[in-house]
């Protein structure tokens, strides 16, 4: 989730929901300081044994040892009316 931490209406940075929740304390007010949502998706082919590949998911990089092919799709999406 992009979090607005500084109240300028721009994503500061982005956070896993336990990150958003354990700044709360119960309360559902620091989840009004997300102004979008990013999705990532890892495909691979279907046939093994194609190439070795290092590929990067979520900020790690990885090597497939089955010779599969994967790619990283990513989209942000802003959400309206988050303030």
């Amino acid at each position: 989730y992009g979090q607005d931490v500084d109240g300028s209406g721009n994503v500061s940075r982005y956070v896993t929901p336990a990150v958003i929740n354990s700044g709360c304390s119960g309360s559902n007010e620091c989840w009004r300081n997300i102004a979008s949502v990013r999705i990532s998706l890892l495909l691979r082919s279907s046939e093994i044994n194609l190439t070795t590949q290092t590929y990067s998911y979520d900020g790690a990089s990885y090597t497939s040892t089955d010779g599969r092919i994967r790619r990283e799709f990513l989209t942000v999406d802003s959400i309206r009316n988050h303030r």
